[in-house]
């Protein structure tokens, strides 16, 4: 029992270690500077952000167990290929679904929807860390990259929409005499409110520069005589 519990508890607080890294070091958003071109483009309004972040998470955790799974049958030269169709299969449908109950919204969100396939974050966690490692770890790392993207879209959205149009998610807050702020709505005051944001959460952290490193890749690993699960070489966390 003590041996099963041994094995089982460094998985486990790596895991952990792995979710919360995604709301901090490994910030998608603010660290990393991924997604920002869905981030700017989907944040007008805060249904758009939801829609948009609900469709990132469940691509991204989808996407991550299905090739955690895979990994050790995806051979290298194709993995890219790969991750494509596994990432493109629960964007499709989740489209689909989306143009049937809510039209008026997949209208709006228009190609980004499509061009979730291509997401350099999800992308960017297969390749680090799904790839790499066992379900668990590879769900949790995914699960943290979708929460870190997804609040920073909510909240950009939710400033954006307030300041910009005195509603929230449809419900006027301010006075019917309320000056919106329109600039908010444009290109321009999503450059500016995201910003503001990346410097609030680097101030409050304390962070000038990433700190993080990339993790040893797949060749590597095999490169130094290891398998992704068990030897040195290729057991450090996701990069």
């Amino acid at each position: 029992m003590s041996n099963a519990s041994e094995k089982t508890h460094p998985v486990s607080g790596e895991a952990w270690e792995a979710l919360v890294a995604g709301l901090g070091d490994r910030h998608p958003v603010f660290v990393s500077v991924l997604g920002i071109c869905s981030t700017l483009a989907v944040t007008t309004a805060v249904r758009y952000a939801a829609v948009m972040a609900a469709i990132m998470t469940l691509t991204l955790l989808l996407s991550a167990l299905a090739v955690s799974l895979l990994r050790k049958r995806i051979p290298a030269p194709y993995r890219i290929i790969v991750y494509l169709l596994v990432i493109s299969t629960p964007v499709i449908l989740l489209e689909k679904l989306l143009r049937l109950w809510v039209p008026q919204i997949a209208a709006e969100l228009g190609p980004y929807i499509g061009l979730v396939i291509t997401n350099c974050i999800i992308m960017g966690r297969i390749e680090a860390c799904a790839a790499l490692r066992p379900p668990k770890i590879a769900v949790a790392d995914a699960l943290g990259a979708a929460l870190g993207y997804g609040s920073v879209l909510l909240a950009i959205a939710a400033i954006r929409e307030l300041l910009g149009t005195g509603r929230l998610a449809g419900f006027a807050l301010f006075p019917a005499g309320y000056p919106a702020c329109g600039f908010l709505q444009r290109p321009a005051g999503a450059f500016l409110v995201l910003a503001l944001t990346l410097a609030a959460f680097r101030h409050l952290r304390g962070v000038t520069a990433p700190t993080t490193s990339a993790a040893p890749g797949k060749q590597a690993c095999r490169a130094a005589g290891g398998t992704e699960d068990q030897d040195p070489p290729c057991a450090g966390g996701c990069g």
